[in-house]
């Protein structure tokens, strides 16, 4: 499989760019993932199925500059 197939495909199963609805804003999970990304620690976003993980780090990544590589994904290829 040549590398421009696998990044089609992998393109297309990624949803960070074609996000529709950014969920309900969790401010206080907001203002503690702000506080984490100061540090030198590696933060986990931990829980179960569904919980909203990944729209709590897209909303993170569409207010926070420096997380902007999270909605490009691969096309930075």
């Amino acid at each position: 499989m040549e590398r421009d197939e696998v990044l089609r495909i992998l393109l297309d199963w990624n949803y960070w760019g074609d996000y529709k609805d950014e969920g309900i804003e969790r401010r206080g999970y907001i203002k503690e993932l702000n506080r984490l990304l100061k540090t030198d620690e590696i933060a986990i976003i931990k829980g179960v199925r569904r919980a909203g993980k990944s729209t709590l780090m897209l909303q993170q990544a569409l207010f926070h500059p420096s997380l902007q590589l999270l909605l490009t994904g691969l096309r930075i290829w």
